[in-house]
């Protein structure tokens, strides 16, 4: 059963155990699903919610991988303020033959617990539809 948002935000802070780690890392994974799959203007009501337009973007090789990083990394320190600001990076990855843009997203979950790992990690391709996607 699905929690409603104000359930999740009452129930799940941070710091009662490695359980309550796991299940925000994996909320703050299905948030960055979200946004990388919705683009400038599909959301009534933020029009900047999401992504710029990716294809227009990678039309502009080879300066696409630094635009792209840089609207990844604005869209994250816009919409998921559970990763401190700050202490986010997006690191364009090399792909083997060259072709698919990969991207990595290192942070640190915004939580103040001592002696918790609160490192936030996930890598993202590009595919050849235009879209991002949070590789497993």
């Amino acid at each position: 059963m699905r929690r409603r948002l104000l359930e999740r935000v009452l129930d799940d802070r941070v710091g009662a155990g490695s359980e309550n780690l796991d299940a925000v890392r994996t909320s703050v994974l299905e948030s960055l699903r979200r946004i990388f799959r919705a683009g400038h203007g599909d959301a009534s009501t933020d029009a900047l919610y999401g992504l710029p337009d990716v294809g227009a973007i990678c039309r502009d090789l080879p300066q696409a991988t630094e635009q792209l990083r840089d609207a990844i990394e604005k869209a994250i320190e816009r919409y998921e303020p559970r990763l401190r600001r700050g202490r986010l990076r997006v690191l364009s990855r090399p792909d083997a033959d060259g072709r698919v843009l990969r991207f990595d997203i290192v942070a640190e979950l915004n939580e103040d617990e001592s002696g918790v790992d609160r490192r936030f990690t996930a890598a993202t391709r590009l595919s050849a539809s235009g879209h991002l996607f949070i590789e497993e």
